[in-house]
């Protein structure tokens, strides 16, 4: 094994070439520890293609981190890039709820929590407790309501009593528990196939090497 290598299909300790194999690999198709090159795949890879542990890219699949245009990783850099990382979020912080009755009786603002939903003039409306809610939502508020309506999100509403009648001055979107659930779990499931993929194409080419590498080093074969 040469310890610096050049040419057509090059292997060695650094190696150079269109077909590129080595610890420090750079070539059109390299393979390394750190491979860069046109297709580049190693635990370091940076290319137009690159598969990596991290990865930098135009398209990238990193099992640890990904930078790339388009790609997935563990966690994500710079780009269009999946995350494929679950990471808990913060269990959001709800006002203090009230009743409808509550707040017209104290004529005070107060938050329900209701759903929203379009009515028959395809307008959004508020569902509290089975009923849809006498009030008018703050013209801020309309455009995203209706967005949320479509899709039936469960919100909490602050509520405040005007000479005009009730008014909804802010809207709190709650999370979907069950989406997220399923969202993680196929978060889950894709890097546990991006780690077989990295396993089969990369870890096991790259793995022979580095026994060849270190074999060779040790008995005194390097040039």
């Amino acid at each position: 094994m040469r310890f610096f290598a050049i040419g057509q299909e090059a292997e060695g300790f650094i190696a150079i070439g269109q077909i590129a194999t080595g610890v420090i690999a750079i070539g059109q198709m390299a393979t390394g520890v750190i491979a860069i090159g046109q297709v580049a795949r190693g635990v370091v890879a940076v290319g137009m293609l690159a598969f990596g542990m991290v990865s930098v890219g135009m398209l990238s699949g990193g099992v640890i981190y990904a930078v790339g245009m388009i790609g997935a990783g563990g966690r994500r850099g710079f780009g269009f890039v999946l995350p494929l990382v679950p990471i808990p979020r913060a269990t959001p912080q709800l006002p203090e709820l009230t009743t409808l009755d509550a707040i017209s009786a104290s004529r005070r603002e107060g938050w329900l929590r209701a759903k929203l939903q379009l009515g028959a003039s395809g307008m959004p409306e508020l569902v509290h407790e089975g009923r849809v809610l006498p009030v008018t939502l703050a013209a801020k508020l309309l455009g995203a309501a209706t967005s949320h309506a479509q899709i039936g999100s469960e919100v909490v509403a602050r509520v405040a009593p005007t000479k005009n009648g009730l008014r909804v001055n802010e809207l709190k979107v709650l999370p979907l528990g069950g989406m997220l659930l399923v969202g993680r779990a196929l978060q889950v499931a894709a890097l546990f196939a991006l780690a077989y993929a990295y396993w089969s194409f990369v870890l096991v080419d790259l793995g022979d090497m580095l026994i060849g590498t270190a074999r060779a080093f040790m008995t005194g074969q390097v040039q």
